[in-house]
């Protein structure tokens, strides 16, 4: 994530913008005030990274006329467009490569803060 808000902040600040972040999943009153807060400020576009929200989140969202691009996990199912990875097709082809190539007792070390990233494994 912060390759990604570097890389972010300074591509915008070059070009004379500033970026807001807001941090979701914390679900229910408080996640919608926090959405609703970003929006009251008018974004230009909006770029989510491995996001997964509520669907009152995602309504607010799909009523905004403003470009939203989602990063990170693939969403088969995005407000806006998705440029995303299957963690679950990937996992799968990582381990069979390595079972493939003989090795044993593999170990798979992952979070499951992101739930979006891990629905498909």
């Amino acid at each position: 994530f912060l390759a990604v808000s570097e890389t972010l902040q300074t591509v915008i600040a070059t070009q004379g913008y500033s970026m807001m972040f807001i941090e979701s999943g914390q679900g229910g009153q408080s996640e919608e005030k926090a959405f609703a807060q970003m929006l009251a400020y008018n974004p230009a576009a909006i770029i989510q990274f491995n996001i997964d929200t509520i669907e009152s989140c995602t309504q607010l969202l799909a009523n905004v006329d403003v470009p939203i691009l989602e990063i990170g996990a693939l969403n088969n199912h995005p407000v806006g467009m998705c440029i995303g990875v299957d963690y679950g097709k990937a996992v799968k082809q990582i381990v069979t490569h390595l079972a493939d190539a003989s090795l044993k007792n593999i170990a798979l070390l992952c979070t499951p803060l992101i739930t979006q990233c891990f629905a498909s494994c």
